[in-house]
Parts: structure tokens; sequence; C-alpha cells
């Protein structure tokens, strides 16, 4: 969805459900630069800017609503 790779999925996914740039890094085992590349990627892809967006994207999906 939105054209993520894995990677900028997982760690979208792990920023909707509340975790901070540095707890998705390290649960994922990457850096917090490559981190941040992964956050810059995702909101151009999805069009959103913050955090909370990326979770009421999240949201949307998982109760199938545009």
């Amino acid at each position: 969805m939105y054209g993520l790779t894995p990677a900028e999925a997982a760690f979208a996914v792990l920023l909707a459900s509340g975790h901070s740039v540095e707890s998705a890094a390290a649960k994922i085992g990457i850096s917090v630069l490559t981190a941040r590349t992964h956050l810059k990627r995702v909101f151009r892809k999805t069009r959103s800017h913050t955090q909370t967006q990326l979770v009421q994207l999240r949201l949307r999906a998982t109760l199938g609503r545009p």
C-alpha cells in the first residue's frame, strides 16, 4: 500500500503504533539515520507530515475506510 518497501512499511507500522523513531529503529535493527530516511520516504509516499497522520492512515486501513 502506498508503494512502501517492506522495510518502510515495517517502520511505518511501528511509528503508527506509537514508537518513536529511535525505538522503532532499535526494534527493527536499523540505525537512526536510516530510520530518518525511511521516515522521509514514508511521509512523502503517504502524503502525511506527522506521526498522528500515520496513525490515522493505519486506522482507516484497518477499518477498511478510504
